[in-house]
């Protein structure tokens, strides 16, 4: 077999737009990493809208929340928050939502799915040389 590449580094990003986590390893299925995008805030209004997700484009700052996954993804335990300022909040905590919602300007709901919020494939592979090159 010939060797096209070598894994540098995993992440996994258990609440979609927020920074993520680093990981020595993880199972890869169809729906892709386990626990990745598995949770998403959505901008709750009554006027519809294309993409409901809350992303950076909306609240720039959501880079700046970590999430991590303090249990196995499969028991159904959710990520734990940690907020600009420190504080750490698991992702159903109600304080969250409204932290966020403060920042968009408008209502947000938290989501949950079971198969990941990614917005085209599960799995994103990326070159250091590509890194390099957005750098």
């Amino acid at each position: 077999m010939h060797q096209i590449g070598t894994v540098a580094a995993l992440f996994r990003y258990p609440v979609k737009a927020m920074a993520g986590e680093r990981l020595d390893a993880i199972d890869v299925g169809f729906h892709g990493l386990d626990g990745d995008r598995r949770y998403a805030f959505v901008q709750s209004s009554d006027a519809p809208t294309r993409f409901p997700w809350l992303t950076i484009r909306e609240v720039p700052a959501l880079t700046t929340y970590r999430a991590a996954c303090t249990a196995d993804p499969a028991e159904s335990a959710p990520p734990l928050v940690t907020t600009p300022d420190g504080a750490e909040l698991p992702a159903t905590d109600p304080a969250l939502r409204d932290e966020l919602a403060a920042r968009h300007g408008g209502p947000v709901h938290l989501h949950r799915d079971y198969r990941g919020t990614q917005d085209a494939f599960p799995v994103s592979l990326m070159s250091l040389q590509t890194v390099d090159g957005l750098g």
